[in-house]
């Protein structure tokens, strides 16, 4: 908290200023106004209503509160405990750098960064709410002369300035404290060592409270302990972020704004001092040294086993031996000068690190590591086990040696053979022939090679631990792991066909790369259980497999092999094919694919998601939609249909769910997506049978399917397929007047019990789908006659919505002529050109320009069958007969298909010229009523019946005359002379007619 020479009074305030509460954390701002009357006026040194202390003003608060976070974010104390630090050198040595570079970067964060924008964001904001509006208004107008709110102006620029300061020191300071280039994820070991130390550290962290009470006379004293305990808190924060934590564990104990108090009260006192990179360096080396130490403990001990004789002619050589250069005297191994030659070979390691592409630092640690190899290459030489020739190339030498130190050491960036290659020139077969003859023995790979010889090792135990899967699929993958782990280190002749060099190389994975071996087995373990899994269910569905649709899948699931993505494809591959030769029977044939790779996952979906299909359809309900033996749809059946209920349409028959419940569309396609997320479930095909009977999923086909999803042709296919009909109406809605029939649309719609209620532009939107259905229909039957023209089975009168425009080849709308310009470009398919105001001839026009015809939705399933679809029948069906039906079908399909033409057959049907409404309806109403009252239709009995004015009455005649002439017999052609009350009217019998047509699609609708 910031006290003492801060203070807020009104007496020395010159003009309005914003005061806020010096307890950091606290919310109170309020607006201070000067005194008017000298020392007159009550609160002249305000104070926080919460905490009782008086303000301070905010442009003098802000920079004390962020020096507070700075000394708290960058405190000395940040970098990681000591004890732990101990701890993770004795059982993590190679992670030591890495844990203390993570730490570093989580520091800021984790001891609470975070909220201090948010901070200042609802200081901002707080500010201006406190403001009147002119201040407000002048604040925004930087260009304003007004000098009477100077000072708040300059208050909100200096909490932009210092909170701007304050990130950008931030990050400069967090970029310096860490290597950006070196942070690593930290094993899973090293994260359970580190949620263990944690919960133990929270343990150790005492009550603040405590604390306070039992403070000692000494300040200095009291405010060290306090540091420490607060540190303890701090310490928290930052593992737990480090472990992908949410560092808000620190305020379980203390709140963060009581943090950067207390360091602001440390800061003063004296006890902070801020962290340097001189800091992290010193602390990063002498983690080297100790690594280094390390290091050449654990090689000596490794070499101590390998040959005695040199372990006791190391022991003899001094750690830091240089070589000098005696009075006329030269050390010489056969014909070589040593000095030179080293020094040769020093020339040629700078010559070669200069080229390679790394960091300073990382340079730093090959040069230092080349040096003790190079050392110790030709010290090796000396003790005479192995001769360096009189034309021994240096080069070559320091070429050998950085490969050496790169290919041991995980910490240093990948620098291969071919890098290697591209920059001395030095062949890759002479660095690889140096590597294994004098390196190899002392410098082993970091990372395990997997030799070609390891293909044979892999399929091997993939058979070893086949079989123990297949005995009991409940074998734990560490057990097997563990159990292998033991088969190898006894030499164990459980491995048929193993020679003694494959047991060496496995024993040699064992000991010296377990990371390895653990990650390439426990991944084998999973490919061989995924193996199996995958295979029973293809065998179900009776399809061949494929490899790389798995091998997609592992790779998301983190299993590889230790390879890239196309080795392990490859490998997966290896496998398969070396298991089928052992269980032929039980492993499916492998699909090779028969397309350009750019196809082989379209390729494989298509023939998976039919097979699944196929599968459902014949065991869903118990087999309830197979029909002596062959897959129909029920409702086909039913009709008596035979093209369309057999196998060969079985591309056309779909999933309908009878519930409003839809979770899945199960289309092949996705069905197959759904077997690739199920995780490799082997009862797969089970659980999804079972999940569709939960839903009420049947089995239609692509016609009746449709039927059941088109809303406005269900409600209203009396009117469009125009059935049953009462004998004394006309026996096709075409036969009548134009306007009539959008009469009936009209009377249908506004009638209809789910129509109550709905806006204006729903309604239209009803009528507008009748008519377009209308259309449809009539187009239809005038070209085709009254069914498909391919099988003859379905008919335009019951099916109508279930007719499919279909483009032999052509433009699909995108350059029609007949298509009016501001509809170019909208019009996608033929349905949606209904959907314009284009007339019955204008549309035959537009669809006799695209080369297309109509058909069946069965049958255009047929007759788009892509390339890939034909290709791939031989695969999806099993029984070839069925396939040569399917071939034959679609030829028969292709040869009936019958094009679209203008046969100047087209009348105009459905233009009207005269607006329906309800007004219109009331009319016609009046006309039937008084004529049922036996009286005739004059101008004052129109009048009295629908209570207007003559006026009103002689109006809708003149508008209406051509109409009203379908209905009333007239004895004036001229409808001026209506407004004569002389004048009588006769409704004929076919405008009766028409009438109680209209009344009887009213009352149906009514009681629909």
């Amino acid at each position: 908290m910031i006290k003492g020479e801060s203070q807020v009074s009104r007496k020395t305030a010159n003009e309005d200023r914003i005061a806020i509460c010096p307890q950091f954390g606290c919310s109170h701002l309020e607006k201070v106004k000067p005194l008017k009357f000298g020392v007159l006026g009550f609160r002249k040194y305000p104070k926080c209503s919460k905490h009782k202390i008086p303000l301070i003003f905010v442009d003098e608060f802000i920079g004390d509160f962020l020096c507070a976070v700075n000394a708290c974010l960058f405190d000395f104390s940040s970098i990681p405990p000591k004890n732990l630090r101990n701890l993770i050198k004795t059982k993590f040595p190679n992670e030591l750098i890495t844990f203390i570079n993570g730490w570093m970067y989580c520091n800021p964060i984790g001891r609470g960064a975070q909220i201090v924008s948010q901070y200042m964001d609802g200081l901002s904001r707080a500010y201006m709410k406190l403001l009147s509006w002119k201040q407000r208004k002048a604040l925004k107008n930087e260009k304003s002369s007004t000098k009477r709110y100077n000072m708040l102006r300059l208050a909100l620029k200096k909490i932009a300035a210092e909170y701007t300061a304050f990130l950008q020191e931030l990050r400069e300071n967090s970029e310096v404290l860490y290597d950006p280039e070196n942070l690593h994820p930290l094993s899973e070991d090293m994260q359970k060592f580190l949620k263990k130390w944690l919960k133990d550290h929270l343990k150790t962290i005492k009550s603040l409270n405590n604390i306070e009470q039992s403070k000692s006379s000494l300040q200095q004293s009291y405010l060290s302990v306090l540091k420490r305990e607060y540190d303890k808190v701090l310490h928290t924060g930052t593992c737990a972020l480090l472990l992908g934590k949410r560092p808000s564990i620190v305020t379980k104990a203390v709140s963060s704004f009581e943090l950067f108090s207390a360091y602001y009260e440390l800061l003063k006192a004296g006890i902070c001092r801020k962290i340097t990179r001189v800091d992290v360096k010193s602390l990063i080396e002498e983690t080297q040294e100790f690594l280094n130490d390390n290091e050449e403990n654990l090689t000596d001990n490794q070499e101590n086993e390998k040959k005695d004789f040199f372990n006791e002619s190391k022991n003899m050589k001094d750690e830091n031996k240089e070589y000098k250069k005696r009075e006329g005297e030269v050390v010489k191994v056969l014909n070589i000068n040593v000095l030179n030659f080293r020094q040769k070979v020093r020339n040629n390691l700078r010559i070669i690190l200069i080229s390679i592409k790394s960091n300073q630092k990382q340079k730093e640690i090959i040069w230092a590591k080349s040096l003790k190899i190079l050392d110790e290459f030709i010290s090796r030489a000396e003790n005479n086990e192995f001769i360096i020739p009189k034309d021994a190339k240096p080069k070559v030498i320091a070429a050998t040696i950085i490969y050496t130190v790169a290919t041991s050491n995980e910490r240093i960036s990948k620098i291969t053979m071919t890098k290697l290659e591209e920059i001395t020139t030095i062949p890759k077969g002479t660095i690889s022939s140096y590597y294994y003859r004098h390196f190899y023995n002392l410098f082993p790979r970091a990372e395990f090679h997997f030799g070609m010889g390891f293909k044979k090792i892999k399929n091997i135990i993939s058979l070893y631990l086949f079989r123990k899967i297949m005995n009991n699929a409940n074998n734990k993958t560490l057990s097997l792991l563990m159990d292998l782990k033991e088969k190898i280190s006894k030499n164990s002749n459980s491995f048929e066909k193993l020679t003694q060099n494959d047991i060496i190389l496995l024993d040699k994975m064992v000991n010296h790369h377990q990371d390895e071996f653990y990650k390439y087995f426990s991944d084998l373990v999973e490919v061989i259980r995924h193996l199996i899994n995958l295979t029973r269910v293809h065998k179900k569905i009776g399809a061949k497999f494929s490899i790389k649709p798995l091998a997609y899948l592992l790779k998301k699931k983190g299993i590889n092999l230790l390879h890239i993505f196309d080795t392990f494809y490859l490998s997966l591959i290896e496998i398969y094919d070396f298991l089928r030769e052992q269980f032929p029977t039980f492993l499916p044939k492998r699909f090779k694919g028969t397309l350009p790779d750019k196809l082989s996952r379209t390729e494989y979906r298509t023939i998976i998601g039919n097979k699944i299909k196929l599968f459902v359809i014949k065991h869903i309900y118990d087999g309830l939609y197979l029909i002596d033996d062959k897959v129909k749809c029920p409702k086909c059946h039913k009709e008596g249909l035979f093209i369309n209920t057999n196998d060969t349409r079985i591309a056309s028959l779909e999933f309908h769910h009878k519930t409003k419940k839809k979770e899945y569309h199960y289309t092949a396609r996705k069905l197959c997506r759904m077997f690739e997320k199920s995780n490799l479930n082997p009862y797969f095909l089970e659980d999804l049978i079972d999940q569709m009977e939960s839903e009420r999923v049947v089995v239609l086909c692509s016609v009746h399917h449709s039927l059941k999803h088109s809303k406005y042709y269900f409600h209203f296919r009396k009117i469009i397929n125009w059935e049953d009909i009462p004998q004394k109406f006309p026996q096709d809605i075409f036969l009548l007047p134009n306007e009539l029939i959008h009469i009936l649309i009209w009377i249908s719609v506004f009638n209809f019990y789910e129509n109550k209620g709905l806006s204006r532009a729903d309604l239209h939107s009803a009528r507008h789908s009748i008519v377009k259905n209308l259309k449809k229909r009539y187009i239809l039957k005038e070209i085709y006659g009254n069914r498909c023209p391919t099988c003859l089975e379905f008919n335009f009168s019951k099916h109508l919505i279930s007719f499919d425009f279909h483009h032999l080849e052509g433009t699909h709308f995108d350059d029609n002529p007949f298509i009016h310009k501001k509809h170019r470009g909208e019009i996608k398919t033929a349905s949606e050109l209904y959907a314009k105001s284009y007339s019955c001839s204008e549309i035959v026009k537009i669809l006799e320009y695209e080369n297309g015809g109509y058909l069946c939705k069965n049958c255009h399933f047929v007759i788009q069958y892509s390339r890939l679809d034909l290709q791939l029948l031989n695969t999806i069906y099993e029984d070839k007969n069925t396939v040569k039906d399917i071939l034959k079908d679609y030829n028969y399909v292709k040869k009936r298909f019958k094009l679209l033409k203008d046969e100047s057959i087209i009348e105009q049907p459905l233009n009207k010229t005269i607006d329906i409404n309800e007004s219109l309806i009331r009319y016609l109403d009046a006309f039937y009523e008084i004529s049922q009252q036996g009286l005739n239709i004059r101008i004052k009995n129109l009048m009295n019946y629908l209570g207007l004015s003559v006026g009103g009455v002689s109006a809708f005649f003149r508008r209406h005359w051509s109409f009203i002439n379908y209905f009333i017999d007239t004895k004036y052609k001229d409808p001026k002379s209506f407004t004569s009350f002389k004048n009588t009217y006769v409704l004929t019998e076919m405008g009766k007619n028409y009438i109680e047509l209209i009344y009887y699609f009213r009352d149906y609708y009514k009681n629909f």
